[in-house]
């Protein structure tokens, strides 16, 4: 059973990465198309304004970052956001803080996120110290590829 080592997120004023490699557009799109259709609350932001993500895809955030930056914020569970930024088009990352992990329940909901995250993209799933990718704390690989 996988489980995410503690002292991996100990609060140490930085953040830890999820990373999803070697992505294309299409696995872009499936990830925006799995977070609309899920029951995770999320909100998309462009410019300090909200805007809904339906009908949204990588163009259209791409379009929107010409003018200013555009995040999603995922509600992993009651404490836990992963913040997706959208840096690069080869490479999925999502930020999320370890002080909000703060219960068992926490870790396990997180846990889930990143399994859910694997199966829902059909690719493996990294989760690191920040802008460290090569210090891998825990790797998911999809149930069905």
């Amino acid at each position: 059973m996988l489980t995410i080592p503690r002292s991996e997120m100990e609060v140490d004023g930085s953040l830890r990465d999820i990373y999803v490699y070697d992505i294309d557009t299409q696995t872009w799109n499936r990830f925006l198309r799995a977070v609309r259709e899920s029951n995770y609350v999320n909100r998309l932001v462009h410019a300090d304004q909200e805007l809904s993500l339906k009908d949204v895809d990588l163009q259209t955030i791409r379009h929107l970052q010409e003018t200013d930056s555009v995040s999603l914020y995922i509600q992993v569970s009651n404490q836990v956001i992963a913040i997706c930024h959208f840096f690069a088009d080869d490479e999925l990352e999502l930020d999320i803080d370890p002080q909000e992990l703060g219960s068992s329940k926490d870790y396990t909901t997180l846990l889930e996120f990143l399994r859910w995250l694997a199966d829902a993209l059909r690719h493996t799933v990294h989760l690191t110290h920040e802008n460290r990718p090569e210090n891998e704390i825990l790797r998911i690989e999809p149930s069905c590829a």
